[in-house]
């Protein structure tokens, strides 16, 4: 071994500086942060692509052949471009067994919310953050009235629920594919069950029979001011409205509970063949309803049954079997809102002597009651939930009057319904061969508020108003009625022959925009909450043409004028003139009434409008008044309303004008146009979430055209900054010419799949943002040279 000291003296290094000392320290730690980047990139990249590969094979099978039970033969269900399946099966059972697996595949975790809300149990997910949705779902009793009536389904029926509930089962007993939404709830797996669809129908006529509903605002006004108050300030008509044009007489996670329900408005016409451009029938539909949700309510599909020779195609909401809305190779249907009142509220007297018991006509009588129990996440033990009915219906909860004595009962048609009976006619509709047969169905499907219109190709078309009559008694408020007279009882339901309806009118055309139904067949009262300003547009559209193309009624669906606020452009204008913005008061008065992007004086009426919702009603009201409530004092410079109840001066309506318009310019300062002021931002629940962030499944914001006034609506609330979000608009466009059932024209805002990595999560967007539609065949032959995936089921 060699001696270190032989070598001699070792020379020391020479001193290090400060600075190349620092230097050194400098790049250990860059080295350091470089490793430990690296290999946090590497563990982030594994992750990511674990849970890429993990979703990925969580995706529906699309092609290919599964075996399962539950079919008698072999199914085929194809696939186009855009996720539109179009389902071939033999029997009946087969065809809905394909239907429950398809809505599985594509929308299951959709489904589960909407049973959830249905039955009351979301919150059992969600927490206090739907608790309310889930009260109002029990003290209805949506699952109570389904589960006393499922027994009674007719064999037929009953064989088709049990088969699409066990293509549903199927589908996730076969594949294992669990939504990850559900696996990142930790939600547990129930099988779905016959008497769910009953309350999924009853709930969903619920929401329906509330959408056009402004009951709070009003309830609250007569609640402080009492019933003079709140009349004055519903709209109503004035006589020169249309009705049903044709027969003419002169409206974590974000938002669960909101998610997926029918909501707000819609457009429908119909045009006959002897009116139609190509000598066929025309159908067109454009349901308004909330968009801002992944996936949205519509699910398109295509179902053929060679036993019962039908061939239909539309739209169906995932968690029911019925094919809504559509068309078969000879007949079209599809719906509005109907705006009729299904629902009154009485004012029930507490007895003074026992808070047990309520006022009838006869005396005293006790509240039945019925106790519940909820379970809450978030909650340790079970919430009680204790329901009063009195002889008109359930309590409203949290509608007590402050000092206890009188509460409030709903009175709802759809207490009164056999659902059994309701969700076989549901499965009858596609099935109507005329227009009396449809008649007969559309006004069975329960409390369904919906104005139906029908087209036969070489035929006749017609309306009917869908929704139960009741024979109301002597009081005919839309307000609440004192419930301990006997007088103001409903007396039962008007039948078929003296519910609204229209056939064959000489105009050739019909339209329905949620305005007042036809009253040529009716002598009696329409009580309802009604739009009155696209009808009008409809009107202008077409009352004049000689003649109405399939193209005619796109142009219809993308049409942007506002009539109302091209009327109000006047005030308006004079206002701005009076505030000195001299050069905007002439543009405005100049002004056409379209909504458009590129429009700065679009901008100035759409906030105008809000900013007069706002200011108007907040000093009578805590929540936000309406655009009904602002419509009907517009023009009446003597309305209470003006005056601001809360200071010592008297607000004139110029007043009012005034301030308000002084927050629009400050909005709008800088030429700011309604494309700058209106966006749309559309999400799934889980948006918001570090995993939708990543998955992208929040999109936007868009810039977005329309007004509530607008054929192409769109319904906004105040956002953030001053400006406005849409919530709600078209949900799903439809063009049919019977000329070429073939060429059937669809559009939607989001996809078929609520799946995020499906390429059909948000694949229809860009053609709709555009107004441009997607070709939905209904033959065999067309369909399957559309087909891009062909998934066959077989035993």
């Amino acid at each position: 071994m060699s001696d270190p000291a032989a070598a001699g003296p070792v020379t020391p290094e020479p001193p290090i500086s400060e600075a190349e000392e620092a230097m050194h320290r400098r790049r250990v730690r860059r080295r350091a942060f470089i490793g430990l980047g690296l290999f946090l990139t590497a563990i982030v990249i594994g992750v990511g692509g674990f849970v890429w590969v993990f979703l990925h094979n969580s995706l529906p099978p699309t092609n290919g052949v599964v075996s399962v039970p539950g079919v008698e033969s072999e199914v085929f269900v194809y696939r186009d471009e855009r996720g539109v399946p179009q389902i071939f099966a033999k029997s009946v059972t087969d065809a809905y067994f394909a239907l429950g697996w398809t809505h599985a595949s594509d929308r299951l975790f959709q489904m589960e919310v909407v049973r959830r809300l249905a039955v009351g149990r979301l919150s059992q997910l969600a927490g206090r953050e739907v608790y309310e949705e889930d009260v109002i779902s029990r003290v209805l009793g949506h699952y109570r009235m389904a589960q006393e009536q499922v027994d009674s389904l007719d064999e037929e029926t009953r064989a088709i629920v049990d088969a699409y509930c066990l293509g549903i089962n199927g589908y996730l007993a076969r594949t294992g594919k669990r939504p990850l939404e559900m696996k990142v709830l930790r939600a547990p797996w129930d099988p779905w069950r016959p008497y769910e669809l009953l309350a999924i129908l009853s709930w969903q006529s619920w929401i329906v029979d509330r959408m056009l509903s402004d009951d709070e605002a009003y309830f609250e006004m007569y609640e402080r001011f009492g019933r003079e108050a709140a009349e004055a300030a519903r709209y109503v008509s004035d006589g020169t409205v249309p009705t049903t044009v044709g027969q003419t007489s002169g409206s974590g996670f974000d938002g669960l509970g909101s998610a997926w329900r029918p909501s707000f408005a819609s457009n429908a016409f119909a045009v006959a063949p002897e009116k139609s451009a190509s000598g066929k029938a025309l159908l067109a539909l454009d349901p308004h309803v909330d968009i801002t949700r992944i996936p949205g309510l519509w699910y398109i599909v295509g179902m053929h049954i060679e036993d019962t020779g039908l061939a239909a195609v539309g739209v169906t909401t995932p968690g029911l079997p019925c094919l809504v809305m559509g068309h078969t190779k000879t007949t079209a249907f599809g719906a509005t809102a109907g705006g009729f009142d299904v629902v009154d509220t009485f004012e029930e007297t507490v007895d003074p002597e026992d808070p047990a018991r309520y006022l009838g006509p006869d005396g005293s009588l006790p509240f039945e009651v019925i106790d519940d129990e909820m379970i809450v996440r978030g909650e340790r033990e079970p919430v009680p939930l204790r329901v009063r009915w009195t002889r008109h219906g359930p309590l409203w909860p949290g509608r007590d009057s402050e000092d206890g004595s009188r509460v409030y009962a709903i009175r709802w048609a759809g207490h009164d319904m056999d659902w059994a009976a309701a969700l076989a006619a549901s499965l009858r509709v596609p099935y109507s061969r005329d227009f009396d047969e449809f008649r007969a169905t559309a006004t069975s499907l329960g409390a369904m508020n919906l104005n139906w219109l029908w087209a036969e190709a070489d035929g006749g078309i017609g309306y009917q108003l869908g929704a139960p009559v009741p024979i109301r008694g002597a009081s005919q408020a839309l307000l609440p009625i004192d419930g301990r007279v006997a007088a103001n009882d409903w007396q039962g339901y008007r039948s078929l022959d003296e519910t609204p309806h229209v056939y064959r009118p000489e105009k050739g055309w019909l339209a329905s925009c949620n305005n007042p139904p036809a009253r040529a067949s009716v002598s009696y009262e329409l009580p309802g909450t009604y739009a009155f300003d696209r009808i009008r547009r409809a009107e202008e559209l077409f009352a004049d043409r000689p003649s109405i193309s399939a193209d005619d009624l796109v142009r219809a669906q993308l049409d942007l004028v506002d009539p109302l606020l091209r009327d109000w452009r006047l005030a308006a204008a004079d206002t701005l003139a009076a505030l000195g913005e001299s050069a905007k008061a002439e543009a405005v008065r100049a002004w056409d009434g379209t909504m458009a992007l590129d429009s700065h004086e679009a901008a100035i009426l759409a906030l105008w409008r809000h900013a007069l919702c706002e200011s108007v009603f907040e000093d009578e009201i805590e929540r936000l008044g309406t655009y009904r409530m602002i419509e009907r004092v517009f023009d009446d410079a003597s309305s209470r309303f003006w005056d601001d109840v809360d200071t010592d001066a008297v607000e004139t309506r110029d007043d009012v004008f005034a301030e308000t318009m002084r927050s629009v310019l400050e909005r709008v300062e800088g030429g700011a146009t309604l494309g700058d002021v209106q966006s749309l931002r559309i999400g799934h629940p889980f948006g918001r979430s570090r995993a939708g962030k990543f998955l992208r499944l929040t999109r936007g914001p868009f810039p977005w055209p329309g007004s509530v006034g607008t054929l192409s609506a769109s319904f906004s609330k105040r956002a953030d900054g001053g400006g406005l979000a849409t919530v709600a608009a078209p949900s799903w466009r439809y063009v049919l010419d019977f000329a070429d059932v073939d060429s059937c024209r669809m559009a939607m805002p989001g996809g078929q799949s609520g799946h995020p990595l499906s390429d059909h999560f948000f694949d229809w967007f860009p053609d709709f943002q555009a107004g441009e539609y997607h070709t939905v065949p209904i033959s065999r032959e067309a369909v399957e040279e559309a087909a891009v995936a062909t998934l066959r089921i077989i035993p």
